[in-house]
């Protein structure tokens, strides 16, 4: 009896068990998983595509315009993947409408606003592996028909956050987020703004129309239009209002920030000028809003740092000049205006130099009366070796660089063996021979480039160019394993100099 009671306990214990009901969210997670590692997949094979299917650009005339049949065309290859909704073609529809009003002060053979990354990655290279198969991790909405998920690094930390909504039972995505928005995209420059002094009425109407923003400008004595073209600094986002300033005859820059514009009016003793006559201030704010609005009486507003100074005939080059050599009869050497003994000169001129995108290959150095063959002589020699050493660390910086972009790619500690080095302005293109730090060669059987590999077909080298900006180098691109690269490719998408190729 009591064997037929346990027996019997048993078998309602297994029952209960079966009839358990299955997680009704299982299968929305892994169908959730399946759409973003399949959809790096792709993206990843699209962007390593024909780079005809990716043009998205006008560059007929003279600034970048966005092409809408390319654009148009993009865009619908991306849908046809079968992994992404009409709303996450909306957002990149409207970044490359962001990004186009900043190409109209940009030079179209250079790298433009928005196109110095992988719109799909967030980034310049990216290991297909680790969006492929590191776990996704759902947030929020997990039960609903949107949801927020990430992929998480070795810290636990997000690298890429995904929304996805579910259309006739099957996950799209709505939108990538790496982290950090850039300026152009945040940013919103239309609309209606209001100077905030009474003493100064002022409107000023932003509107963006094919590609580019307009200006409509009223204060009580005159009005004017034109185009207001924004552009990026490191002091911040400027507007520059094309002939606003001095009754039409010049440009007036604003800096936006907080969704106001300040403009400064007037200059000072060094540098005169008023590009409001009709108004005294030296600065005038205007505030976005939907309409003027009566203000209650406050303190007067802090005025702001004043943007910076300088006459309208300066210009990039005069502000960072390069230095300057002289020697007199009676010896003195001075650089850039400063005396100096020749056993400084060599250690300040190559500090010098460095402060600088474009080494030099030569310095003329400039003789004070009559000079001595001997004491020029002398002197030449210390300025080119300075040159040559400014150089040495900055092309050691390069090969750093590019061999850190290596190291990541390969999953290994490694160096490079230097074949070619050459540069052209900005610009430096790299080519070496990847190896581990203890000399040996790489062993790409268990590189990420295995299947390249044992094509038999693979180049034992590291190709890259990179782009000297804001005092760093930064590699555009690299291939690692051709012998040759799309030269016609990295000249139209990098704005690199053809002549780079050909040294």
């Amino acid at each position: 009896m009591k064997q037929l009671l346990a027996f019997t306990l048993f078998m309602l214990t297994l029952l209960a068990c079966k009839s358990k009901p299955a997680d009704p969210n299982a299968a929305d997670a892994t169908a959730i998983a399946e759409t973003i590692h399949k959809f790096a997949q792709w993206a990843n094979d699209f962007s390593n595509g024909p780079v005809d299917d990716q043009r998205i650009l006008d560059l007929k005339g003279k600034y970048a315009r966005l092409d809408s049949a390319l654009l148009n065309r993009y865009l619908d290859r991306i849908k046809a993947s079968g992994y992404v909704s009409d709303k996450y073609l909306d957002t990149e529809r409207s970044f490359y409408q962001k990004c186009e009003p900043f190409w109209m002060s940009e030079n179209k053979d250079e790298i433009l606003t928005g196109m110095d990354e992988n719109r799909f990655f967030h980034a310049q290279d990216w290991d297909l592996k680790e969006w492929t198969t590191t776990p996704v991790k759902i947030i929020d909405g997990l039960g609903t028909d949107e949801v927020t998920a990430t992929m998480n690094n070795a810290e636990g930390k997000p690298f890429v956050t995904y929304t996805l909504e579910k259309e006739t039972d099957k996950w799209l995505i709505t939108s990538i987020d790496s982290g950090s928005k850039a300026y152009y995209e945040v940013d919103e420059y239309a609309g209606s703004y209001y100077s905030d002094d009474k003493s100064c009425p002022m409107e000023l109407h932003i509107s963006l129309k094919n590609g580019a923003y307009n200006y409509q400008w009223k204060s009580g004595k005159r009005s004017a239009s034109g185009l207001a073209m924004p552009k990026w600094s490191e002091s911040g986002i400027f507007l520059l209002f094309k002939g606003l300033g001095n009754s039409g005859k010049s440009d007036v820059e604003g800096l936006f920030a907080d969704n106001s514009i300040a403009i400064q009016n007037a200059g000072n003793a060094q540098n005169k000028y008023q590009n409001f006559k009709e108004c005294d201030a030296k600065y005038i704010h205007l505030n976005k809003s939907a309409r003027p609005a009566e203000k209650p009486a406050t303190a007067p507003a802090a005025t702001p740092a004043p943007v910076t100074e300088k006459p309208k005939t300066t210009s990039k080059k005069a502000v960072n000049a390069l230095p300057t050599v002289t020697i007199n009869r009676y010896g003195d050497i001075s650089l850039s205006g400063k005396k100096i003994a020749i056993e400084d000169l060599r250690k300040a001129l190559q500090k010098d130099l460095l402060t600088h995108a474009v080494i030099p290959d030569q310095l003329l150095i400039k003789p004070i009366g009559e000079v001595g063959m001997g004491a020029r002589h002398e002197l030449q020699t210390v300025v080119s070796e300075s040159i040559s050493g400014a150089k040495w660390v900055r092309k050691k910086g390069a090969l750093e660089a590019v061999n850190q972009t290596v190291s990541k790619r390969l999953n290994a500690d490694t160096q490079l063996e230097l074949n070619n080095y050459q540069t052209s302005g900005y610009f430096a293109l790299v080519d070496a021979r990847p190896l581990y730090t203890n000399g040996n060669p790489i062993d790409y059987s268990i590189s990420p480039y295995k299947y390249e590999y044992q094509s038999g077909k693979f180049a034992d080298r590291v190709i890259a160019i990179l782009k000297f900006d804001k005092g760093a180098w930064k590699v555009l691109t690299y291939t690692i394993g051709a012998n040759a690269v799309p030269v016609n490719d990295w000249v139209k998408k990098y704005g690199v100099p053809r002549a780079l190729f050909e040294k």
